[in-house]
């Protein structure tokens, strides 16, 4: 099987890590290989007329699913206005498996004054997500 990852050439040593942690699965990674920046692919998509994905749009850092475990505070805040059906079904969801997808704070209990979003780095999807969808 083969994965292919949007990782940017600002990730390459991430992209070099991964490689040397399975040597059984073979990761392809365009946008290093051809020393493309994640601003780079934007600005093709734009000059072909092609829409890049809304969450880009809507000042999100990545394309992750809506509700991604991987967000910080201030990602779960946006998510909390943009998208309050999947906040607090996250939230919920939470309490049932006891542990919360952010280090020392259940959604429930979010300042929503917390996290800068701006600040946060949040990866993109990755093997675990390629799996389950």
């Amino acid at each position: 099987m083969i994965y292919v990852w949007g990782y940017d050439l600002s990730e390459q040593k991430r992209a070099e890590r991964l490689d040397e942690s399975d040597l059984n699965i073979k990761n392809q990674y365009p946008l290093v290989e051809r020393g493309l920046t994640k601003a780079n692919a934007h600005a093709m998509l734009r000059d072909l007329g092609i829409r890049r994905p809304q969450m880009y749009d809507m000042g999100y850092s990545n394309n992750n699913c809506i509700g991604c475990v991987k967000g910080g505070m201030g990602y779960w805040n946006k998510i909390r206005v943009d998208f309050p059906e999947v906040f607090y079904r996250m939230a919920a969801l939470e309490r049932e498996v006891g542990h919360s997808c952010i280090k020392g704070v259940f959604l429930d209990e979010l300042d929503p004054n917390a996290g800068r979003m701006e600040n946060e780095i949040m990866p993109d999807c990755g093997i675990t997500c390629q799996i389950e969808y």
